[in-house]
């Protein structure tokens, strides 16, 4: 769950999402851009994207980030914008990303 504490924090989360979302397509195969993504895809996207951004910024991945937009802002002062962020890189961890599997009842 993520909840935005501000319209700035909640602008810059969406639009390093769609950044992540334009290069993420062709590693998870979606071939038409107008298509909306799966649920497994999106999480993929989103979670996968968290992690390899904590990655590139020399922080141990977790699925449980305590501020987002920190992370974010944190990233785009060190590269310049989230234009000029190593997607390449960050794409790896989308690719990779394994959610994990439901418990089942005993």
């Amino acid at each position: 769950m993520v909840e935005c504490e501000s319209e700035t924090a909640c602008s810059e989360c969406n639009t390093y999402l769609g950044k992540l979302r334009q290069r993420a397509r062709f590693a998870l195969k979606v071939v038409d851009p107008g298509q909306p993504l799966a649920f497994g895809k999106e999480r993929k996207i989103i979670y996968g994207g968290l992690n390899g951004l904590q990655q590139v910024m020399d922080l141990q991945a977790r699925d449980d980030i305590a501020d987002i937009h920190t992370l974010i802002k944190n990233a785009k002062d060190r590269y310049g914008s989230l234009q000029s962020l190593p997607f390449q890189e960050i794409i790896k961890s989308v690719s990779h990303y394994q959610a994990r599997s439901r418990r089942s009842p005993k």
